[in-house]
């Protein structure tokens, strides 16, 4: 943008740091634009050029080193969309990924089409549609603990992909259709349903899950067990709202609208850190690593082989 302003010493455009001389005595005069100007130069008096530097000083937030991290996370978040708009692949995917590390006795190996059923800690939520992906891995003998099973994934003599077909949180299924069930969670164990028919007794506190094989090859991902970076929210400043004007405004507003329930554009005064927790997050510490367990949820995962920081 360039701004020209008339006043005694003449006209300047100061961010292109030419100067277009213009003798004037009235510093609210607006002279002419040449026609050889630059296409983006704005006309605008120096009293305008005041009371827009008035009220930006009056706008402006101080920087505080303590809000490095709110600003670093609201400048990611404006990459981020900028990325989404231009479709560059995201680096993390938030998804739940539902873990098995087991043994598996000498009768065979599923094969895609075959069912399992396993159980998780009651409570888990977001397992129930065919979005949720379960990853099996199976070791000639499990590594030492659950961290050491996330790390040695890709070294593990099977993997399979496997799409969630439901969960049952209640334990309400008396009879399932499955090929294969895993036995226990501080240990777990593959072993074939004979008949494809399995009367389960569920273990109290846990909630009957069933997954069908997709692939016996899976993609090489790392997992993590938590959200992420913290995340922030905006403080707007009250009755600081500027209606949109033009037509690319207006879009850009009705968008917003759509999105945060906006109709005008907000003076963001301040960011305050977001308490965001997962309503099922003490279930979910059950199925987490540290819990001792071999059967786990993972609430983000990536492609191995991406440098990107996570």
């Amino acid at each position: 943008l360039r701004f020209q302003t008339t006043n005694l010493d003449g006209v300047h455009t100061w961010f292109s740091g030419k100067a277009i001389m213009s003798r004037s005595s009235d510093p609210n005069q607006v002279s002419p634009i040449p026609t050889d100007s630059p296409r983006g130069t704005w006309r605008c008096s120096i009293k305008q050029v005041r009371n827009h530097i008035h009220t930006a000083n009056e706008q402006g937030t101080q920087y505080a080193r303590s809000m490095k991290e709110a600003y670093a996370w609201w400048t990611r978040e404006f990459v981020e969309g900028m990325r989404a708009e231009i479709k560059i692949p995201k680096d993390w995917d938030i998804l739940r990924t539902i873990l098995i590390f087991a043994t598996s006795e000498n009768s065979g190996r599923p094969v895609p089409g075959d069912t399992i059923y396993f159980e998780i800690p009651g409570g888990i939520e977001q397992i129930e549609s065919l979005r949720t992906e379960t990853h099996l891995f199976l070791f000639d003998s499990l590594p030492g603990h659950p961290w050491n099973a996330v790390e040695q994934a890709d070294t593990a003599v099977a993997s399979f992909k496997c799409a969630t077909l439901g969960a049952e949180n209640k334990q309400g299924n008396r009879e399932v259709n499955a090929t294969w069930r895993i036995q226990g969670f501080l240990s777990p164990q593959l072993i074939r349903v004979p008949g494809g028919n399995l009367r389960p007794y569920p273990t109290v506190g846990m909630q009957q899950v069933r997954a069908e094989v997709q692939s016996d090859r899976l993609q090489p991902y790392q997992y993590l067990f938590d959200r992420g970076a913290s995340a922030w929210d905006p403080i707007y400043a009250n009755g600081k709202g500027i209606t949109a004007s033009g037509t690319l405004d207006r879009r850009m507003l009705s968008e917003g609208t759509r999105l945060l329930g906006k109709v005008s554009w907000e003076l963001v005064k301040g960011l305050t850190k977001r308490m965001a927790k997962e309503r099922d997050e003490e279930a979910l510490v059950k199925a987490a690593p540290d819990s001792g367990s071999f059967v786990l949820v993972a609430l983000r995962r990536r492609r191995k082989g991406n440098a990107s920081r996570g």
